[in-house]
C-alpha cells in the first residue's frame, strides 16, 4: 500500500465520519431524541 493511497483512505473516512456526526448533532439540536422516539 502506497502513502498517497493510505493518506486518501484515512482522509475520506474521516469526512464521513465528520458528515455523519455532523448531521446526527444537527438532528439532535433540532429536536431532542426524546421526540424522535
Amino acid at each position: 500500500m502506497n502513502r498517497t493511497g493510505s493518506i486518501s483512505k484515512f482522509r475520506e473516512y474521516l469526512w464521513i465520519c465528520y458528515a455523519l456526526f455532523s448531521i446526527i448533532f444537527i438532528q439532535g439540536t433540532r429536536m431532542p431524541f426524546s421526540e424522535v422516539k
